[in-house]
């Protein structure tokens, strides 16, 4: 009858430890966005990853973009990383977001993009030159 105490303790304890971790991880997040419109999420991603710390990056960097969804500099940023991790599908919802405004306001930018999604993904027809920047090229 003790075992069975214990043993109900000690899954009841099991149980709080899982639910508390799972709160403490949504209120990092919760802490992540908060903190993203407080301090420019861009400059504090970059020690991030000078501390080779990747993953905080990105996921403060993906945070600021839900709160600040014309952040230019973050998306930049977040390409950045999901280039070097080779993320073909989130390179390229980022590149589509990018590219209308890349494309009027900085076009040399937008070529080294559509220059590295065309290594990542060949076939892909929004990394292909224009004729308009084919024309510019010769």
């Amino acid at each position: 009858m003790v075992d069975t105490l214990y043993l109900a303790a000690g899954a009841a304890l099991a149980g709080l430890g899982a639910g508390g971790y799972l709160a403490l991880r949504k209120r990092k997040q919760l802490a992540l966005r908060k903190r993203s419109g407080l301090v420019d999420p861009v400059a504090e991603a970059e020690v991030f990853m000078a501390y080779d710390q990747v993953g905080k990056a990105r996921e403060l960097l993906e945070a600021a973009i839900i709160e600040q969804p014309t952040n230019v500099n973050a998306k930049l940023l977040l390409i950045k990383i999901y280039g070097k991790e080779n993320d073909k599908a989130a390179y390229e919802r980022i590149a589509r977001e990018l590219q209308p405004f890349l494309m009027q306001n900085e076009l040399m930018l937008w070529e080294k993009i559509a220059r590295l999604g065309r290594k990542m993904d060949p076939n892909n027809g929004l990394y292909q030159p224009t004729m308009t920047q084919l024309q510019q090229q010769a």
